[in-house]
């Protein structure tokens, strides 16, 4: 695609989710720079090599909702 960028298939394959996981990243804003072009999301190489995912499992899932609750 173009230098610098990639698509949601390669991000999900570098990063070993889902095309499903990687489209709600974009969509929360927790890969920073994407852009949506027409229906394809375009992601900063940098974004997908510098994204750390928080805490799994059912106890971080909790505490997330808790800490959206109180705020």
């Amino acid at each position: 695609m173009i230098d610098g960028y990639m698509t949601v298939k390669e991000a999900s394959e570098r990063l070993s989710r889902t095309t499903g996981h990687i489209r709600q990243l974009c969509i929360d804003g927790q890969l920073p720079g994407v852009q949506k072009v027409g229906n394809t999301w375009i992601i900063p190489c940098e974004s997908v090599e510098s994204y750390k995912p928080g805490p799994q499992g059912f106890e971080a899932v909790w505490q997330r909702r808790r800490a959206k609750e109180e705020a």
